[in-house]
């Protein structure tokens, strides 16, 4: 090992394991990995559609469910309809923008 690789090691980021549930066991294991040790299930699926007719977890690029062929682009396009709602944890105002402080009990979030 030379100073450089020394240096390196001191100072570059640390890969974390990170605690993740898999979608489909709901057991829970760590990332990196490729699949989830107990049923198999990819990790890209992680973040993915869930089929409304079978459902089945399908990647995001996938326009058709692997499983029973139904539409998941109209799926995807009425989660970009619908808007975010953010809470204040500590009275509960609902409001459809983000909020540096609540406007009713002064607390601030960042």
């Amino acid at each position: 090992m030379g100073l450089l690789d020394f240096l390196k090691s001191i100072f570059s980021p640390k890969k974390e394991n990170i605690k993740v549930v898999c979608p489909n066991c709901k057991k829970e294991f760590f990332l990196p990995a490729d699949r989830c040790p107990h049923c198999g299930v990819h990790t890209d699926l992680l973040f993915g559609i869930r089929c409304p007719k079978c459902k089945t977890i399908n990647s995001l690029n996938t326009k058709k469910c692997k499983n029973c062929n139904a539409d998941l682009e109209e799926v995807a396009y009425s989660y970009q309809k619908e808007k975010q709602i953010y809470i204040c944890p500590i009275c509960g105002y609902r409001a459809d923008y983000y909020m540096t402080s609540c406007p009713v009990c002064k607390t601030k979030f960042v």
